[in-house]
C-alpha cells in the first residue's frame, strides 16, 4: 500500500483481497472500516477492532444513539437530537462480543429499545488507532443534515472530521502542555498556563488541571488552574513567591488517560535599589538652570565624592543669602504639660494656706 495518514476501507470483505494486502492492513497506524449489512466482522479478528460479531441471517434496522461517556473526540452539539430524526441504517444481526478497549461514540437504537451494541466506534491501542462503523446506508444521514440545514451539514462532517482526526493525530504528541516562566524575580507574580488536548489532539477546557508547588527545603502547595472566559487556556495566579528554588507538577485525567508535566522554577531575590527608578539627570540640569542653581555632578562612584565635594564648597562660597530666624506659637492644654500642672497646684496649695492662716478666707 502507498504511504497514508488514514487507510478507509469501504464495505470490503478481508477474504476477498489479495493475501499480500493483509499484513499492510495490520501494519496501518490508521484505519477506518466502513461495514455493510452483511460485513463478515468475524473474518476481521477482534483483535484490531476490539469486538466480534456472530452473525445471524438477518438485518437490524438501527438508529444511532449518542455515548455520553464518549470523550475520545469533541461530537457535534447537535448530533444527539439529529441522529433520532436520521434514517436508520442497516446493520448485522448477531452476538456481540466488545472489548473494554473499544469506545462507542455511537450505539445501536432499535426502536425505543437502547443497545451497547457499537455503530460509530474507536480504538487505541499502542501506536494504532481503529474506527469502525458498521451500519450500511451512511449517505442517507449526510442527506437529511443537509436538506434540514438549507444545503449547510452541521453535525455528519464535523462527526466525520472529528474521526478523521483522532485516527490521523499522532500518539507521541504532549497532551499537557504548562507555559511556565524558569526565572523570576521575587516583586512580579508568578503566572502558569495551562493547555489541554484530547486525543485528536483538540483543545479543551472540561478537565480539572492540579497544580503542585514545592520549594525545596519546604512545604509543598496546590493549586487549581481556572478556565478563561475566552479561549482554551487554563491559568493559575500563584502571587508573588518567596525567593528560592522550586520544583512544579501539573497533572489531569482526559479521556481516562492520566497526564502529566513537570518542572523547575527560580525566584530570584531582588535589592532594594535595584527596585528604585535610577535619578533622571537630564532632569535635575533642567531644574537647575529654571530655578538658578547649579547641577554639581553625579555619584557613580566613590571616587566622585571629592569632586562633589569641591564643587559644593565653590557653589555654597557664591551664596550670600542671610540667616532668617523663625518664630511660631501654639496654644496647648495645661494638662499637656504635666510637670506644669503640678507646680501650679502646688503654688495655689502654698497661696491658699498661708490665707487660711492668716484667717483670710
Amino acid at each position: 500500500l502507498p504511504e497514508h495518514d488514514v487507510l478507509v476501507l469501504h464495505h470490503i470483505a478481508p477474504l476477498e483481497w489479495p493475501p499480500s494486502w493483509a499484513d499492510d492492513v495490520q501494519r496501518s497506524p490508521a484505519l477506518w472500516v466502513l461495514g455493510h449489512a452483511n460485513s463478515t466482522w468475524r473474518d476481521w479478528g477482534m483483535g484490531r477492532f476490539g469486538f466480534s460479531l456472530d452473525t445471524q441471517d438477518l438485518i437490524t434496522e438501527a438508529q444511532g444513539h449518542v455515548t455520553k461517556a464518549f470523550d475520545a473526540f469533541p461530537m457535534p452539539e447537535a448530533l444527539t437530537s439529529m441522529v433520532d430524526v436520521w434514517p436508520p441504517m442497516a446493520c448485522p444481526t448477531g452476538t456481540y462480543t466488545v472489548s473494554p478497549t473499544l469506545t462507542a461514540a455511537l450505539t445501536q437504537q432499535v426502536g425505543p429499545v437502547t443497545t451497547e451494541w457499537p455503530l460509530w466506534a474507536v480504538r487505541k491501542e499502542d501506536n494504532a488507532r481503529t474506527a469502525v462503523t458498521l451500519g450500511e446506508g451512511l449517505w442517507r444521514w449526510r442527506i437529511h443534515d443537509v436538506a434540514q440545514h438549507n444545503g449547510e451539514s452541521v453535525a455528519f462532517d464535523a462527526l466525520v472530521n472529528g474521526t478523521l482526526q483522532y485516527l490521523s493525530s499522532r500518539t507521541d504528541v504532549n497532551r499537557l502542555r504548562i507555559q511556565a516562566p524558569e526565572r523570576l524575580d521575587e516583586d512580579v507574580r508568578c503566572t502558569f498556563v495551562a493547555e489541554v488536548y484530547d486525543a485528536s489532539l483538540t483543545p479543551t477546557k472540561d478537565v480539572d488541571v492540579l497544580l503542585t508547588l514545592t520549594q525545596r527545603g519546604g512545604l509543598a502547595t496546590e493549586h487549581n488552574f481556572a478556565a478563561k472566559a475566552r479561549g482554551t487556556d487554563l491559568t493559575a495566579d500563584l502571587g508573588n513567591l518567596l525567593p528560592g528554588v522550586y520544583d512544579w507538577e501539573a497533572r489531569c485525567t482526559q479521556g481516562g488517560e492520566s497526564l502529566k508535566e513537570t518542572g523547575t522554577l527560580v525566584v530570584q531575590e531582588v535589592q532594594a535599589e535595584a527596585s528604585l527608578s535610577p535619578a533622571d539627570h537630564r532632569m535635575l540640569r533642567r531644574m537647575a538652570t529654571a530655578t538658578s542653581g547649579t547641577f554639581l555632578g553625579t555619584l557613580d562612584a566613590p571616587e566622585d565624592a571629592p569632586e562633589l565635594k569641591r564643587a559644593w564648597d565653590a557653589f555654597s562660597a557664591t551664596l550670600s543669602a542671610q540667616g532668617v530666624v523663625h518664630m511660631s506659637s501654639e496654644r496647648q492644654p495645661l494638662h499637656a504639660e504635666v510637670w506644669f500642672l503640678v507646680v501650679l497646684l502646688a503654688l495655689l496649695t502654698t497661696e491658699w494656706a498661708i490665707r487660711r492662716s492668716a484667717g483670710a478666707r
